[in-house]
């Protein structure tokens, strides 16, 4: 308990409230990001943790006390598969649909290689594959891994799409964070602009 007021003091005073509960399931399952309050979860995962331990010591006592101690497996198998079920669909279900629109858009991306292969418009490499880089989260690194065959060349923010005319041309694919405003300022350069998950993707047939 004691240890639990010093822990919540600490993040109000440095101002690090911002929680992630994907990096510390073991205390996050009453993990709310809509109404999230660092004194309210903190308490209430220090306390669901004690509940948790004193459960673990019933299931074992009761289960000593008993000839077949498969019991106990039973019952703490049964406990953790509902705590497994819980933190996935607190982590996992909101970016479940994200996750299977990316990879549709690496799907999109090999696609355009193949047939931009077969028609030879630039080499048999393809064409290149640009991201334009928000400063947001490094979502790109989930597309480079599903695109394994696919170089995915990053390429830092600029003020305008004409800063860009050296580095990218019409032939490029190129990729945003779906939530860029600065992708709509390419919409005179690319006939067709798609959004899939974390990203946008823009490019010429």
């Amino acid at each position: 308990m004691a240890v639990t007021m010093m822990v919540i003091r600490q993040i109000i005073n440095t101002g690090a409230e911002v929680f992630y509960g994907s990096f510390l399931v073991g205390i996050g399952y009453l993990y709310d990001g809509r109404n999230f309050g660092v004194n309210n979860f903190f308490w209430g995962a220090y306390l669901f943790g004690e509940l948790l331990t004193i459960l673990t010591i019933l299931v074992i006592l009761f289960c000593r006390s008993r000839r077949r101690k498969e019991y106990l497996a039973v019952l703490l198998v049964v406990l953790e598969l509902v705590l497994a079920f819980r933190a996935g669909s607190i982590y996992l279900e909101p970016s479940r649909k994200g996750a299977f629109r990316d990879a549709r858009l690496t799907e999109k991306l090999n696609m355009l290689q193949a047939k931009n292969r077969q028609q030879n418009v630039l080499d048999t490499e393809g064409r290149r594959v640009i991201y334009i880089d928000s400063s947001q989260l490094p979502f790109i690194g989930i597309l480079q891994f599903m695109a394994r065959d696919i170089d995915i060349q990053v390429i830092d923010r600029r003020a305008l799409p004409e800063d860009y005319d050296k580095d990218i041309t019409n032939e490029d694919i190129v990729i945003f964070a779906y939530d860029d405003e600065f992708m709509w300022k390419w919409t005179d350069r690319y006939a067709y602009q798609d959004i899939y998950g974390h990203f946008a993707v823009f490019y010429n047939e």
